[in-house]
């Protein structure tokens, strides 16, 4: 048995993602040879490797095909928590990219490699100079940006919406505001930060969405 497919397995969440991973690795290591495109993949990756022997070791690298390689980094994007989790899904976004920057990804593993960044950098903060370029960034493109509404527009888009029903119909607004007097709606509290609050807005930034999940 290989040692860093041990090693995968001791670290690693004992899930689905982690035996199809071991399954991929195994496989590869038996494989004699191959007439398609290959690409060198670190079993135990080099991120999480203790000691710089751990990643020259050649026990520790298996040969892949274009499509394992990519389904190995998905795998293991799955395969662990915290910072390591992190880490891999970093590794996954990297996979989006040719070394002069090209994309080299179809549309729904472009999709799936964005959205590992887009959680790999979750409830990390962002400085002001950032926060300022992100504005800046939205401005430039939004449709609406200088654009200056008349008062004639105004009075026209008020004209068209008189008479029209509104989402709820005059009983149900009714029925609805009569419900809440009185409602005492309690705090809930986030198992993953702490933090306490109304269900609504909890529900919509905590529990599953809290930022601090993927440090557990």
């Amino acid at each position: 048995m290989n040692q860093y497919i041990n090693i995968i397995r001791d670290l690693s969440l004992k899930n689905q993602q982690t035996d199809d991973y071991i399954r991929l690795c195994e496989n590869a290591l038996l494989r004699v040879s191959t007439d398609t495109y290959i690409e060198k993949h670190h079993i135990l990756p080099k991120c999480i490797c203790d000691i710089a022997e751990q990643k020259l070791d050649k026990e520790n690298l298996v040969i892949f095909t274009a499509r394992e390689h990519f389904e190995a980094h998905r795998l293991l994007s799955e395969m662990f928590t915290g910072k390591i989790n992190r880490k891999m899904l970093y590794a996954l976004s990297g996979l989006c990219f040719k070394k002069d920057g090209g994309r080299i990804l179809n549309a729904d593993e472009y999709a799936i490699v964005k959205e590992a960044s887009r959680i790999a950098k979750r409830g990390i903060p962002l400085s002001e100079e950032h926060k300022q370029k992100i504005r800046d960034k939205f401005a430039e493109f939004n449709p609406n940006k200088g654009r200056c509404v008349s008062e004639e527009t105004r009075k026209k888009q008020s004209i068209m919406k008189i008479g029209k029903a509104h989402y709820h119909s005059d009983e149900t607004r009714r029925k609805l505001g009569e419900s809440r007097i009185g409602l005492v709606i309690s705090d809930v509290r986030c198992p993953h930060c702490e933090k306490t609050g109304k269900p609504g807005a909890m529900g919509r930034w905590h529990f599953s969405n809290c930022k601090d999940l993927v440090n557990i």
